[in-house]
């Protein structure tokens, strides 16, 4: 896990009593929100690997950009991440914080 870009975004990656995982301040943070419905290990890697194509010059490679959940319209570029078009996460950041938790949804 990069401890160092989970605290950049404010992110603490709790399992409640009950076994459900979750990002602590999803409700406050459209960034956690928007992660956190990526809660398959298998769709996480498939992100994953689009991530790389755009960090490898492969842009062109990827078969759908647009990275939407129920509630946040997003769309994969380039160079970063956009959130209706206006706000930018990049690339690194992005990559890091969905293998983290990845890694998290992962562990027993």
């Amino acid at each position: 896990m990069n401890i160092q870009i989970l605290n950049k975004y404010g992110f603490n990656f709790i399992k409640k009593i009950d076994g459900t995982k979750v990002i602590s301040n999803t409700p406050t943070s459209y960034i956690a929100s928007y992660i956190s419905a990526y809660n398959a290990p298998e769709l996480i890697q498939e992100y994953i690997d689009d991530i790389d194509l755009c960090l490898s010059g492969q842009y062109d490679l990827i078969d759908d950009t647009t990275k939407s959940t129920d509630l946040i319209y997003a769309k994969l570029y380039a160079d970063g991440l956009y959130f209706d078009d206006t706000e930018m996460l990049p690339l690194y950041d992005l990559r890091e914080l969905l293998s983290s938790w990845k890694e998290f949804l992962e562990e027993n």
